[in-house]
């Protein structure tokens, strides 16, 4: 278990810990997450310089610290004190080391890597000389905080799989996907620290674009606010998206062989799929929903009634918009829906709330009124 510091704590009802890697020092960057015994995520804090955290304790039962960090692991369970602050050991994860390039050998700079072991992900990007360095996804072990749980942590020596499935993709090249075996593939880090030579993986030419057109109840097209997704039918974790131009058109590139399953989404809402769609091919889309709707309004007012500037909205069709002096923010051919939008208001944390936009027999023209009030002390907002 973590070492203890004897040392007097301010706060009997707080939990703290230094995050060490036994070679290395302390982590300066990553963060820890704390939970409880009742199964819930309580809050998150980022690692200081010295790699150190503080923050309230559970109320009943232990506090379960997590770390999330691409290159380091946690050793044992983190299983805090109220008043507890403890030096906390991690290692470095093993990592799978690699080279991209094309098939005369060139480097290839910028290529996303991502690699899948079990239900752990993580990604890089080659860097001019097509090398890049991933760390190896690990299960946690697992704490008392997990319950009966076994879908995240890891009992005894139980890990998270032994093979790894690995898909690089490029601007220009088509994708390239690979199975590796754990302990008999070039590229990985050993436990030993010694390492085979760099795993060479070579991008071909991509497969013919694949385009098309999106449209929308009548006929009319969609607009750039909507994307095309295409999900390979070979490679599981190949994915692809572009914009729609001024048309309703779109081009698929940089795609690889067999089919490819296509949704198209606007503003988090799925508009139309398609079964398996072949590369080279030229197809139109049609969706049951309007290509063009009504513009909605929002209005932003204090607990105080008046209208409050510098609130951000995202979410749904919002990118980051900010109020104004009046308290507005505003979207075109917003579509009936319920959206999820998130708030933030000068000096208060990020609230969450539900908007529903109309319904089957909503206006596809002129003007929605919605309000946003914000409660007292940052208190959860309300919509009307």
């Amino acid at each position: 278990m973590p070492a203890r510091s004897e040392r007097p704590q301010p706060f009997a009802a707080a939990v703290a810990g230094r995050v060490v890697d036994g070679e290395l020092g302390p982590l300066s960057e990553g963060r820890v997450e704390l939970w409880c015994r009742s199964g819930g995520l309580e809050r998150a804090t980022s690692l200081d310089e010295s790699g150190g955290f503080r923050a309230p304790a559970c109320a009943e039962g232990p506090t379960c610290a997590r770390l999330v960090h691409p290159g380091f692991v946690q050793l044992e369970p983190w299983e805090l004190r109220p008043g507890d602050d403890v030096e906390l050991g991690v290692a470095s994860a093993q990592r799978l080391l690699g080279r991209v390039h094309d098939s005369r050998g060139a480097a290839i700079a910028g290529a996303t890597v991502v690699l899948r072991r079990g239900e752990g992900l993580r990604t890089a990007t080659s860097d001019e000389l097509g090398s890049f360095a991933i760390s190896l996804p690990t299960a946690r072990p697992c704490d008392r905080c997990d319950g009966n749980s076994v879908l995240t942590c890891a009992r005894g020596d139980r890990d998270v799989g032994e093979e790894v499935q690995l898909i690089v993709q490029a601007a220009g090249y088509g994708p390239a996907a690979r199975e590796l075996a754990l302990g008999s593939e070039p590229g990985l880090d050993s436990a030993s620290g010694s390492r085979l030579p760099p795993l060479s993986i070579e991008l071909a030419a991509p497969a013919p674009v694949l385009r098309g057109r999106v449209l929308g109840r009548g006929g009319r097209a969609f607009d750039a606010r909507t994307r095309v997704l295409a999900y390979s039918e070979l490679r599981p974790d190949e994915r692809h998206a572009t914009r729609l131009d001024e048309d309703g058109g779109f081009a698929l590139r940089d795609l690889g062989d067999g089919g490819y399953e296509l949704r198209v989404v606007r503003d988090g809402l799925e508009l139309a799929a398609t079964a398996v769609a072949a590369t080279g091919d030229a197809i139109a889309i049609r969706s049951e929903r309007p290509a063009r709707a009504a513009r909605l309004s929002l209005r932003v007012l204090g607990d105080d009634g008046r209208p409050r500037a510098g609130v951000e909205i995202a979410g749904g069709p919002f990118r980051a918009a900010v109020s104004g002096d009046d308290g507005r923010v505003s979207a075109t051919d917003v579509l009936p829906a319920s959206y999820q939008l998130r708030v933030r208001a000068p000096d208060c944390g990020v609230a969450r709330v539900s908007l529903l936009v109309g319904g089957e027999d909503a206006p596809e023209s002129g003007t929605l009124e919605r309000t946003i009030r914000l409660g007292s002390g940052c208190a959860a907002p309300q919509v009307k």
